[in-house]
Formats: C-alpha cells, sequence, structure tokens
C-alpha cells in the first residue's frame, strides 16, 4: 500500500578474508558493526543464492545465515558504522528464539 511504512530487517554482509571459514567471518562482523566479541555463532542455518542488479551491473550473490547467542544480552555499539548506517538504522532489539519463531519474524 503506496505511504504504508513498513519494518524490514537487514543482515550484515560479510566478506571472507584469506581461508577465515564462514563462522569466523560472521563473529568478525558482528564485532565490527555492533562491538559484541565472544558470542556463540551457530549455523549457518540457512543458504540463500540468488542474481539480481546493482547499479545495472548482475551481481551471482550466495547468503549464509547464522544466529548469535548471547549469555546475556548486551548493549550494541554504532562505532564501527558508516554515515549511511548511523542514518537508516532507526531501531535494534534482541530476539529471544521464542520471539523468532512466534513473534512474525521471518527470514529468506
Amino acid at each position: 500500500m503506496p505511504g504504508t511504512p513498513r519494518a524490514s530487517g537487514s543482515l550484515q554482509a560479510v566478506v571472507l578474508n584469506g581461508d577465515e571459514s564462514l563462522a569466523d567471518a560472521a563473529e568478525r562482523e558482528l564485532a565490527e558493526e555492533t562491538g559484541l566479541t565472544g558470542m556463540t555463532m551457530v549455523g549457518p542455518f540457512h543458504r540463500r543464492e540468488f542474481d539480481f542488479l546493482n547499479h545495472g551491473e548482475p551481481v551471482h550473490q550466495i547468503e549464509h545465515y547464522f544466529a548469535a547467542r548471547a549469555a546475556t544480552p548486551s548493549d550494541l555499539n554504532r562505532d564501527g558504522w558508516t554515515e549511511l548506517e548511523r542514518a537508516v538504522v532507526t531501531e535494534w532489539r534482541w530476539w529471544p528464539v521464542a520471539g523468532l519463531r512466534h513473534g512474525g519474524m521471518s527470514f529468506p
């Protein structure tokens, strides 16, 4: 419906460095983007592969999804964010497992 605000979720893009594993890359990127370290990475629990145009250039993308488990919720910090990220991210939250299963949150 035009003009209707909608929420969207976003997961961080990760590029592998050298012989880094997918889980190590996800943990590194999580620390860079949130300041959180010592998380237990679970997964990948989902893989998605697709083609799209990025500014007119064809791109083939493969995504692997992980969950990060924390013993207790921690405050995120935005020190590593770009100006664009600071402008467009309006909210973040911790999702308990039950909330992910029953709270209307879904992944591709």
